[in-house]
């Protein structure tokens, strides 16, 4: 194989791994998460490499665990603006891996 090949392999590879760790991530949430009402705490808006590629948003979220004490994780990306900062919303989070959280969709 030649080495364009091998790194696009590579590539394929790692974007598979990631995929595949945020949907254990996201399933282990779901599964053995608390849920608790958490507070849109800000929104980072980010570009692609590509101008004409869209915004996308990245939502975090202040909430207090089962520490007491208050954390913030992120809570998603989206391409459109679905909060504002201030907004409540239920999350779920792994207690001692507070920076894991998922919104509750009802």
């Amino acid at each position: 194989m030649n080495p364009e090949t091998i790194l696009m392999v590579v590539g394929i590879a790692v974007i598979v791994i990631a995929v595949g760790v945020m949907v254990m991530r996201a399933k282990k949430i779901d599964k053995e998460g608390t849920e608790t009402t958490a507070v849109i705490s800000r929104i980072e808006i980010t570009s692609g490499p590509d101008p004409a590629d869209p915004d996308s948003y990245i939502n975090y979220v202040q909430y207090q665990g089962d520490d007491g004490q208050i954390h913030e994780g992120r809570m998603s990306l989206t391409q459109t603006i679905e909060f504002e900062v201030g907004e409540e919303v239920r999350i779920k989070y792994i207690p001692g891996k507070y920076n894991m959280v998922r919104q509750v969709k009802e």
